[in-house]
């Protein structure tokens, strides 16, 4: 008859259980970081601290009780800050579109100006209702005058 392989010691547990939990909470900390400069790296950094408890076997999940805690946080987080992405872009869709058109073009108007025109200066705002405006964002006007 062939016995099960010996479980781990209590304390070589608790120790895998501390070191695994650290790596979470050390892959957690690092995906709010990269949130700020590369914000799809911060969502894989994330993915990470789920994965690294959420794919172990039933059996070493139940002796990892304290790596549970950032698991479920990263898997929160990542959840939640998907969602704000989803909820930003149809924001963005539904509020107006921004079309950008090329300084090239050849259309029976021309209204005296030529091709020099900046890209910036022929940016077309679209409302929801359909109106077309031409103006300058804003935060261009330092960089057009």
């Amino acid at each position: 008859k062939i016995s099960p392989l010996p479980m781990p010691s209590v304390d070589m547990t608790l120790q895998e259980d501390r070191r695994a939990t650290a790596t979470g909470w050390g892959l957690y900390m690092v995906g709010w970081t990269c949130m700020f400069f590369c914000p799809p790296a911060g969502f894989a950094f994330w993915c990470a601290a789920a994965a690294s408890y959420f794919c172990k076997p039933r059996a070493v999940r139940a002796r990892r009780q304290q790596q549970r805690k950032p698991a479920y946080v990263s898997c929160l987080t990542l959840l939640a800050a998907a969602l704000v992405a989803c909820l930003a872009g149809l924001f963005l869709l539904t509020s107006g579109s921004v079309h950008y058109q090329a300084g090239h073009h050849h259309e029976w108007h021309h209204h005296g100006h030529h091709h020099a025109e900046p890209l910036l200066k022929s940016v077309r705002f679209k409302s929801l209702r359909g109106h077309q405006q031409d103006r300058i964002p804003s935060w261009t006007t330092s960089v057009v005058a």
